[in-house]
């Protein structure tokens, strides 16, 4: 189960504690099984409801992105009939959009006009498992009882052990496409799958990492998918990439590990007008993470270097 609480208020969900009227906590949009036992807001159910995630949500006509945290206290005033909630916001790598929030209501659960209503709701969904399945990963505390806990995405791997399926070399100013087709990679391949270097900031601060930037795109990446333009030939560190990826073009002579996504019409040496491309400014995010999936396919499983 998880809490949605959404606000008309567009300065809401900023540290603030905020106000609901009892009338519409844990009543609307809730299954009446659910109000049946939270909907009393006693000591007992309030400690419950403490446990679970919570989405911290604006109306829809507000179009804020939404929050990510847990209530950390309730408190019912009877003669006012109001209830306040205070909470914490729980930072994550990336959260649901204004957009993509609303438009999960099979998923998490929406009533008809949900979106448009300040209210407090609770839904019987496991919100990591639908999370999870958007690239998204919350803090394990929060599985659902009787599932294994996801470890959070620092526990996942050594990266200068793991071998990668994908990973993306690519300029700062490409990033939000890049992030954007990293997640939906995950969604496809799973979280373990690909090297984006937001996920992977501590292990990447270190001395030498031009060293091992080079290894893991050249030994232990399947496919190495380069966003190509006039960003990344200036740039120091896509220069670094691209010394390992040239060499798996000319010296392991293994170009089918070695996809380009063209953002524009500027130049790379070594890329030549006879060289194929997909051209990131025709395709979404998720074309080009199905174009990626196509690519791991054919190349099958690859032996350790």
């Amino acid at each position: 189960m998880f809490n949605l609480l959404v606000s008309a208020d567009e300065t809401a969900w900023e540290g603030r504690p905020s106000i609901f009227d009892l009338t519409r906590c844990i009543r609307e949009y809730t299954d009446a099984d659910i109000t049946k036992r939270f909907g009393d807001l006693d000591e007992a159910s309030v400690e419950q409801l403490k446990k679970l995630p919570a989405i911290f949500a604006y109306e829809e006509a507000v179009g804020k992105a939404p929050k990510f945290g847990r209530i950390t206290d309730v408190s019912k005033r009877a003669n006012r009939r109001e209830v306040r909630v205070d909470y914490e916001l729980i930072p994550l790598q990336r959260f649901l959009t204004s957009e993509e929030l609303w438009s999960m209501g099979a998923e998490l659960d929406y009533g008809t006009w949900e979106s448009s209503r300040t209210h407090w709701a609770v839904k019987n969904v496991d919100l990591m498992r639908e999370l999870l399945a958007k690239g998204i990963i919350l803090p394990p505390q929060f599985a659902a009882a009787g599932q294994p806990r996801i470890p959070s995405p620092l526990q996942y791997v050594d990266i200068t052990q793991h071998h990668f399926d994908v990973a993306f070399s690519f300029p700062g100013e490409y990033r939000e496409t890049v992030e954007a087709v990293a997640r939906e990679t995950t969604v496809l391949k799973g979280s373990h799958s690909r090297f984006y270097d937001n996920n992977y900031q501590a292990q990447l601060a270190r001395p030498g990492l031009d060293l091992l930037l080079q290894a893991l795109y050249r030994d232990r990446a399947k496919l190495i998918v380069v966003f190509i333009g006039s960003d990344y030939q200036r740039k120091v560190w896509p220069g670094i990439e691209w010394t390992a990826i040239r060499s798996i073009i000319t010296n392991l002579r293994e170009p089918a590990r070695v996809m380009y996504v063209k953002m524009d019409e500027g130049q790379v040496d070594g890329i030549f007008h006879h060289d194929g491309y997909i051209d990131g400014r025709k395709f979404s995010a998720a074309q080009i993470a199905e174009f990626i999936a196509e690519r791991l396919h054919f190349l099958g499983p690859r032996q350790a270097v």
